[in-house]
């Protein structure tokens, strides 16, 4: 009996410290920093833009209340946006290509937190997910597009006439520059920045357009490759040439519309001007939106 005693206490004791070891862990566990996942495509650019994201978070908020990670979120467009610039026969809108839906998908199926944008690239309302928002912006850089040659061209009138290569796959700007000069000869050029910039060097076409922002994020990042442009000279395009497109030169984050806990964190960079802008630009989006074919 004594012996079946001592055997019960031994049982108890050792439930008692199981217990203790199961509140110390459940403790531990709560103490644990949290951390934020930043999706992000995996261009020089879009890494850029989530850099600068994490950048801004830490100057609001230290290591020790949270961690930030970078996760690359790669979609079988940015697979075909490689390295060397490509040309294709009609423009990014017209193939429907998707710059965006796979790290909104990351979004809902909990793989990141939040993703980082270019925010003239989400899609009007009607054609984006349910569930997720647009939460923060960073204040708003240069909107404007910018005109890239060898010889210095200021303006799209400017160009030489009958032929001149004008690399861009944008519906908007080669809307524009048609309008404007109807003997030019457009390339849906694609790619990244810097193989864009190169088939330029490489005389593939005689002039780019491309987003200020864009290009001043990468000028003044510590990407090694995008530094020598002493070849290449680069001017803004008149507005009266060419209109920016919705949202031009912000840096919109979007996040599940239910997660509350990391708006609350993106809230502390939150540019409220920007914000501002953006849901103007895209409300007129979304009305011209509207009127497209269905």
């Amino acid at each position: 009996m004594l012996l079946f005693e001592r055997r019960i206490a031994v049982v108890q004791i050792f439930v008692l410290l199981l217990g203790g070891y199961h509140v110390v862990v459940c403790a531990l566990l709560s103490m644990q920093t949290p951390t934020l996942r930043i999706g992000t495509r995996p261009s020089p650019l879009a890494k850029v833009q989530a850099r600068s994201v994490a950048e801004a978070l830490r100057k609001k908020i230290s290591a020790d209340e949270l961690q930030i990670q970078i996760v690359e979120i790669k979609t079988k467009d940015d697979q075909m946006s490689r390295s060397t610039a490509s040309t294709q026969s009609t423009p990014l809108a017209v193939k429907s290509i998707d710059f965006t839906g796979a790290l909104d998908q990351a979004l809902l199926n909990n793989e990141i937190d939040a993703a980082v944008h270019s925010l003239k690239d989400i899609p009007p309302t009607a054609r984006w997910c349910d569930g997720l928002d647009i939460v923060c912006c960073l204040p708003t850089e240069d909107p404007m597009d910018v005109l890239v040659s060898v010889n210095g061209y200021s303006s799209l009138r400017d160009l030489p006439p009958n032929g001149t290569r004008v690399g861009t796959s944008s519906v908007r700007r080669q809307a524009q520059i048609l309008s404007l000069r109807g003997d030019l000869e457009l390339v849906n050029l694609r790619g990244n920045v810097e193989a864009r910039l190169n088939a330029l060097r490489d005389g593939k076409v005689g002039a780019l357009i491309l987003a200020s922002a864009g290009l001043n994020r990468l000028i003044h990042s510590n990407h090694a490759n995008v530094h020598d442009f002493n070849d290449l000279k680069w001017h803004n395009i008149p507005s009266e040439e060419m209109l920016s497109g919705a949202c031009q030169g912000i840096i919109g984050i979007s996040t599940r519309a239910s997660d509350t806990t990391t708006s609350d964190w993106l809230s502390k960079i939150h540019d409220a001007d920007a914000s501002i802008t953006a849901a103007a630009e895209r409300a007129f989006l979304d009305v011209l939106d509207s009127f497209r074919p269905s």
